[in-house]
């Protein structure tokens, strides 16, 4: 039996959500980037010894960013990496309903599982937007603990939630 998920990161400009990326993709497929790119499937060089994930696809920005990179969200769910599609999906989007609302739908129609991956700080600023896409035919829902800070600890904070991540998509 084998389940796909689709993890949509949430959270307007400047919460960490590109960073996290980078760090989650340092841990799991062994690459560190100054600069993400964009739209790309992965080898996972992380093995988990419950799952045997072989490949990840990582839209790295928000689909706001890179939409016009895509005809549409089905585009993301129809890339291929020789002949197999990614059994993981990471997307990214800011707070705007329609637009999560698109990439769920056709990640359902793609055989995803739809989680929402909420960034506290993210939240903090903007709970009352959060109400609606809350309320999205999600699978699941949880939240990356990345407090607003002053200094430049939030960093840190976010390589550790990365590798908390990591752990729990390996083995899901």
């Amino acid at each position: 039996m084998k389940r796909k998920y689709c993890y949509i990161l949430v959270g307007n400009g400047d919460v960490g959500k590109t960073t996290f990326q980078k760090y989650f993709l340092e841990i799991i497929a062994g690459k560190s980037y100054e600069r993400l790119s964009t739209g790309y499937i992965h080898d996972i060089s992380l093995k988990s010894s419950l799952k045997n994930y072989e490949n990840i696809f990582v839209l790295g920005r928000s689909w706001q960013e890179i939409n016009k990179r895509f005809k549409n969200a089905s585009e993301i769910f129809n890339r291929t990496e020789a002949g197999v599609k990614p059994e993981i999906a990471i997307l990214s989007s800011h707070i705007i309903l329609q637009d999560i609302l698109a990439l769920i739908n056709e990640a359902k129609l793609n055989l995803y599982n739809c989680i929402c991956v909420v960034f506290s700080n993210a939240y903090e600023k903007s709970e009352i937007k959060f109400k609606d896409i809350l309320e999205l035919p999600w699978t699941e829902v949880f939240q990356i603990e990345n407090p607003i800070v002053e200094d430049e600890s939030w960093k840190e904070n976010l390589f550790r939630e990365a590798i908390e991540f990591s752990s729990y998509i390996l083995n899901k």
